[in-house]
């Protein structure tokens, strides 16, 4: 299983919730999907993936893009710098 990063807001490493949920679908659809959901306990942004019909796939499609991203740093004051507005 692959490691979560650090949030991608406020650099949490170690406070995060991730989240299972099963759905069983009606009987002409017979069959079970897996969603999992990734958030963070310090700033409250989460991540769902996609609903996948393995919980180990939806797991990981949730992991990676809690820890996609178009920078390494966190999106906070410290990282971004001082910026106030016009």
């Amino acid at each position: 299983m692959p490691n979560l990063k650090p949030c991608p807001f406020c650099g949490e490493k170690h406070d995060v919730v991730i989240r299972f949920s099963k759905f069983e679908l009606p009987l002409h659809k017979a069959g079970t999907y897996y969603s999992v959901g990734i958030t963070c306990r310090k700033c409250w942004v989460s991540v769902h993936g996609r609903d996948m019909w393995q919980e180990e796939d939806a797991y990981n499609d949730a992991v990676e893009a809690w820890n996609r991203r178009a920078v390494d740093k966190p999106l906070n004051s410290a990282a971004m710098g001082t910026w106030a507005p016009p």
